[in-house]
């Protein structure tokens, strides 16, 4: 397997998962201790990176995906076993797993093929160990691979069995009986779902977080006082759109042989991350004359999609609960 994969691969599996310290040893210490049954990962490295490697065109990130899954797994299983709103589920897990024969319970972690586009998971009951399925596909954010997880979990004994038809009957003033349906009848009131921090290792760069990451925040910031609009905004897509489109139909500067567009427009690296764009410049090229805000405005709004949550003489912010494709 090792002499197979790239150096850097072989690097990173030795420290990020390997390791004693790495966050997949600690989530997987954690289950064991509350599960009272020790799950072992196994990745089929060689595997995964021949069947998904070519979606990883930076392979510093090609572990740190795979242990983002598995210790997103971990995590959201150790959540639902702290939780009693699953406390019948967490009765047909540790019945499967007592039915084995296994000290050790396997969880295996595998290419899945073309799809779907998003890891999953399944208990195989024959082999009695768990299985993680990695797809072809680029990496998802955290928050869809801890809620695929969470649909796959309540598939693994099977469907939900189907409640029991039943009504309440109770008396009238007449002296009749009246049926109440399900829906005329207070639900019980169920504690709220237990959920955990993630952690350092399961998230991942900058880059690749704050393209998924929602919701996206954006700001548009007047400076009357010399002519620029200043516009951030955490998701670099919509900055670099902004950015294109103001460019190729800027107007031209009749004085300068030139012929350059008479507003600059410039994007900016961020401070926070290496490899990050967060804000946008625009301002007149030769002078500081006052700029005309109402085009960005409308775009944000227009093309983008985001909607205004507050505003305050120059200075706008907006917010965009989706996801941009």
């Amino acid at each position: 397997m090792a002499q197979q994969l790239p150096l850097k691969l072989r690097v990173d599996i030795r420290d990020l998962w390997d390791g004693s310290s790495s966050a997949v040893k600690k989530s997987v210490a954690a289950l064991t201790e509350t599960l009272g049954q020790e799950i072992t990962p196994e990745v089929e490295w060689q595997a995964l990176w021949s069947e998904t490697g070519d979606k990883f065109p930076q392979k510093d990130t090609f572990v740190p995906n795979v242990v983002m899954i598995v210790t997103a797994w971990n995590e959201r299983l150790l959540s639902r076993l702290e939780n009693d709103i699953y406390a019948r589920w967490t009765e047909q897990l540790l019945e499967a797993l007592s039915e084995s024969k296994n000290k050790v319970v396997k969880l295996h972690v595998q290419p899945s093929g073309p799809t779907p586009d998003r890891p999953t998971t399944e208990w195989n009951p024959k082999a009695s160990s768990f299985v993680i399925k990695v797809p072809k596909a680029p990496p998802s954010s955290l928050s869809a691979v801890t809620s695929s997880f969470e649909n796959d979990f309540e598939k693994f004994f099977g469907a939900k069995p189907k409640e029991e038809a039943w009504a309440h009957v109770v008396q009238t003033e007449t002296g009749s009986p009246a049926v109440l349906s399900p829906a005329a009848v207070a639900a019980p009131i169920v504690s709220p779902v237990v959920e955990r921090l993630p952690t350092l290792e399961m998230l991942q760069r900058p880059e690749e977080l704050l393209r998924t990451l929602s919701p996206h925040i954006l700001i548009v910031d007047v400076k009357f006082n010399n002519g620029m609009i200043v516009v951030q905004c955490s998701h670099q897509a919509s900055l670099e759109l902004l950015a294109g489109y103001l460019q190729k139909w800027g107007r031209k500067n009749p004085h300068s042989s030139r012929w350059p567009n008479m507003l600059k427009v410039e994007m900016v690296d961020s401070d926070y991350a290496f490899g990050v764009q967060d804000s946008l410049l625009i301002h007149h090229a030769d002078d500081r004359r006052t700029i005309n805000p109402t085009i960005v405005l409308a775009f944000v709004e227009g093309i983008l999609g985001y909607k205004m949550v507050h505003t305050s003489g120059g200075y706008w912010v907006y917010r965009l609960e989706k996801k941009f494709v």
